[in-house]
């Protein structure tokens, strides 16, 4: 971030090279701003809720969760190598949580725990997702059987 800083201080420095130290250092600074916010959230997991504290806070209840998602963001061609983020939509926050934290598939189980006790729906990709993650539970059987994500 600070070599992109430092030539945009020159005073002779071409608009070509303004523009372009300017748009590094603005996409560094947001990288470098969302990587401080992922170090100092930290996530407290109980038998009522999952709170996310750092920067911003937001807590959603297991018994009031609404919407579950669990997306692969690939970062090869072939599909191999990537992450995934677990989204839990509440009453009236969301929070986002990256496979990359320690006991991500244990949040990942509760969460689904959740979503069958609260009969929700989920899509084809979570579901699959979930399988991949090696979460079981009975939703994969009813996809199996019914063709859906279904949660009976």
């Amino acid at each position: 971030m600070i070599l992109t800083a430092v030539p945009l201080s020159l005073p002779d420095l071409h608009a070509f090279f303004q523009i372009l130290f300017g748009t590094a250092f603005i996409l560094f600074s947001i990288y470098g701003i969302a990587t401080v916010k992922r170090h100092v959230t930290k996530i407290h997991v109980t038998d009522q809720a999952v709170s996310l504290q750092g920067l911003g806070s937001a807590t959603v209840n297991w018994f009031e969760i609404s919407g579950l998602k669990l997306s692969y963001f690939s970062t090869s061609r072939d599909g191999s190598d990537g992450w995934m983020q677990l989204s839990l939509t509440g009453d009236r926050q969301n929070i986002k949580i990256d496979s990359r934290l320690n006991g991500f598939q244990t949040i990942a189980r509760l969460a689904l725990n959740s979503a069958e006790a609260n009969h929700l729906t989920l899509d084809p990709a979570t579901i699959d997702n979930l399988v991949a993650l090696g979460v079981p539970s009975k939703v994969m059987s009813l996809s199996n059987v019914t063709g859906e994500g279904a949660l009976a």
